[in-house]
């Protein structure tokens, strides 16, 4: 339990790490020692339980781990579009055939717990293999949902701060920040909602000057806020 709580407090403090320096090379560091403590997290909860949903875990992190120190090791990999999409395509298939090799040796089938993660790891390849960066953010942040929802079920809260510190928390704000879709319609719907509220609230304080000295214009209509109600909306 111990060695489980340190793993797990590891995780989470290079998050934070991550998130917190402006240096690429350094944030990639951090990611390499977060991957690191969630797989060495699953390979203890693994070697204890048994269970096959923890197998799976560790195959898909250390895996994940190692491919991020290949790149930190060397850096022609991410110079190159077409290199850094050969090593996401080589992750993704080694993450799939370790996690259904890791089923078949316990005699388990393919189930949730060996599609949710993979669909999760799909994602992070597809977003880190486009030169795209909206479409990069957006396929980050599916990605660090579903991972998030899979250290849920799986018990692993190193993972689930992870993914929602650094992957989606720091996602969603950089997709604000450069008003990305579909953040970017979210926050003009909730603008347009309060500039309505504020000029139906406007109009409902003339009305009430109005009342105050005699019947109003837009009363004698029918469009009086007082008269359809706009303390309900």
């Amino acid at each position: 339990m111990i060695t489980q709580i340190l793993f797990q407090f590891t995780s989470a403090a290079a998050s934070i790490g991550r998130v917190n320096t402006s240096s690429y090379r350094v944030s990639r560091q951090f990611n390499a020692i977060a991957m690191g403590a969630v797989a060495a997290d699953f390979t203890e909860k693994f070697l204890r339980t048994g269970r096959p949903d923890d197998l799976v875990g560790l195959t898909l992190f250390w895996v994940l781990t190692v491919r991020t120190l290949l790149i930190l090791g060397f850096s022609r990999i991410e110079g190159n579009t077409f290199r850094r999409r050969i090593a996401c395509a080589a992750a993704f298939f080694v993450c799939t055939v370790t996690s259904i090799a890791g089923q078949v040796y316990l005699g388990h089938g393919i189930g949730p717990m060996t599609l949710v993660p993979l669909a999760g790891i799909g994602l992070g390849c597809l977003g880190e293999a486009s030169n795209d960066m909206a479409t990069r953010r957006r396929c980050v942040l599916g990605m660090g949902c579903v991972m998030a929802a899979f250290g849920l079920a799986t018990e692993a809260w190193g993972l689930v701060f992870k993914n929602l510190v650094s992957d989606v928390g720091a996602t969603a704000y950089s997709m604000n920040k450069y008003r990305d879709w579909p953040l970017s319609a979210i926050r003009s719907l909730a603008e347009a909602q309060i500039d309505r509220f504020e000029r139906r609230g406007g109009q409902r304080k003339a009305c009430r000057r109005h009342l105050a000295r005699g019947p109003c214009a837009c009363e004698r209509e029918a469009f009086c806020p007082l008269l359809i109600g706009i303390d309900g909306y």
